[in-house]
């Protein structure tokens, strides 16, 4: 969900992209393209960027900056990650790897 508590983000698997929805006028409001099949995404805490898993055998990490909504960050972290999850703090994100 965006700041504003209207915008909800929806991993779209089957397109390889991020849906972002007006819930307020209940559309599709854009989308964010993503370069393989997502695993799992979240969001810093003051809601400016996003960061998704993408579950391809090579497996990526990447930051999206929500503001121009560009990927701002990728990093390689092995076979298939997933479920990505930001320490209270935002200094530590966990996933989990598949097959390993």
């Amino acid at each position: 969900m965006d700041k504003s508590g209207e915008k909800p983000y929806v991993a779209d698997e089957t397109a390889n992209r991020i849906t972002i929805i007006n819930s307020r006028y209940q559309k599709v409001d854009n989308h964010i393209a993503l370069s393989g099949t997502r695993g799992g995404l979240t969001l810093s805490a003051d809601g400016s960027k996003m960061y998704v898993t993408l579950a391809i055998p090579e497996g990526k990490l990447i930051k999206i900056d929500l503001e121009t909504r560009k990927v701002s960050r990728s990093l390689n972290v092995d076979q298939t990650p997933m479920s990505p999850v930001l320490s209270y703090s935002g200094k530590t994100l966990y996933l989990c790897n598949c097959f390993d």
